[in-house]
């Protein structure tokens, strides 16, 4: 199905260097569209409608470059066009000035004499800026109300294929039949390869040799299927640790938190030497309270120090107590403000790890 996507006539009023403009060319953006299956550049409409539906399109983005003859000298004209989601033009540049718009409006300026050289970009990008679906076109001459036919292209997410792990990547040839356009890595720990394709060809053959012709694997690439080994959720989790094994824990709303099974895995300087340490921000006290700290597990020494502007951290006294086993309270006998609590160790077995309670004390 098209989907008409026309710049239509936009400001009779602005006038380039080159002539006066009173006509427009017209962009027809069209999803591409299937043609019979052949075995190479087949195009399933099926999935490239799932390859559309991965995005929803917020606005459009169109660079149009092309020239014209004036007093016998070519003089180069570039336009760049910022198009809502329903393809009314809200921004325009002609040569890197801003032209600007009363209101949205439709249309590529275009002089009586036309363009020649032209190359038009349009893209389909979503509000995170990523981009949805790219066409291009570009012609010769492009007469006074020219109609600008794109065949917009979805992006297709990474396909993986599962290889053995451990492969010297510069051993592995990989051939790719029925793409104009592909990029591919290995990771040699999960032995996945994965191929990226950047045309609409829907039904791609992959085969990877080794650097003797040794057939690795052979296949088409099993678009939108999941990446072996991850299950059906594919997303990376980031997992952000803090260098020296520093611990951020705000009080929040509640005014409490804690944390399980936490090891002794920064260090601390104490009489000039290196100790193991585990320490903890509570950036939130807030003036508004004392801390107090439970330690439960091994026997630990608690000391709590507030934020200075410069110099030293100011150590703030505690009120210290240790139960019947052997878990350590300290309370902090003023209120503080965001702070450091650092743990160290002080029994003679390995510390191994513990419990931490944090809240507010009035």
């Amino acid at each position: 199905m098209k989907t008409k996507f026309s710049l239509l006539a936009i400001m009779a009023a602005i006038t380039f260097a080159a002539s006066t403009l009173t006509s427009s060319a017209q962009i027809a953006v069209t999803p591409a569209i299937p043609v019979n299956a052949t075995g190479t550049n087949y195009q399933d409409s099926e999935l490239l409608a799932r390859a559309f539906l991965n995005y929803n399109i917020d606005h459009y983005q169109v660079y149009f470059s092309g020239q014209n003859l004036v007093s016998n000298q070519w003089q180069y004209t570039g336009i760049q066009l910022g198009l809502d989601p329903n393809q009314y033009v809200t921004n325009m540049t002609v040569n890197s000035v801003n032209i600007p718009l009363p209101h949205p409006l439709t249309g590529i300026p275009i002089p009586a004499t036309g363009y020649q050289y032209v190359n038009v970009t349009v893209n389909a990008l979503d509000k995170y800026g990523n981009v949805a679906a790219t066409g291009n076109f570009n012609t010769n001459f492009l007469a006074q109300g020219g109609l600008i036919p794109v065949t917009m292209i979805p992006s297709f997410p990474p396909t993986a294929i599962q290889l053995p792990p451990g492969l010297n990547q510069s051993s592995i040839n990989v051939a790719v039949t029925g793409s104009n356009g592909w990029g591919w890595s290995y990771d040699p720990v999960t032995g996945l390869l994965t191929i990226s394709v950047f045309d609409n060809s829907t039904s791609v053959g992959y085969t990877i040799t080794d650097n003797d012709g040794g057939l690795i694997a052979r296949g088409t690439l099993p678009f939108f299927q999941a990446i072996p080994g991850a299950g059906t959720d594919t997303n990376s989790v980031l997992e952000l640790d803090n260098a020296g094994g520093v611990l951020n824990l705000p009080l929040g709303s509640n005014g409490y938190n804690y944390a399980n099974s936490l090891p002794f895995d920064g260090f601390a300087v104490r009489n000039g030497s290196y100790v193991p340490a585990k320490v903890v921000n509570v950036p939130d006290v807030g003036n508004t309270s004392k801390l107090y700290v439970y330690v439960g597990g091994p026997a630990v020494k608690i000391e709590v120090r507030q934020l200075t502007v410069s110099g030293p951290m100011t150590l703030i006294p505690c009120t210290t107590t240790t139960d019947g086993y052997g878990d350590t309270t300290a309370i902090t006998t003023q209120y503080v403000g965001k702070c450091m609590v650092t743990i160290l160790p002080t029994g003679t077995n390995a510390p191994g790890t513990f419990f931490l309670d944090l809240s507010r004390s009035y």
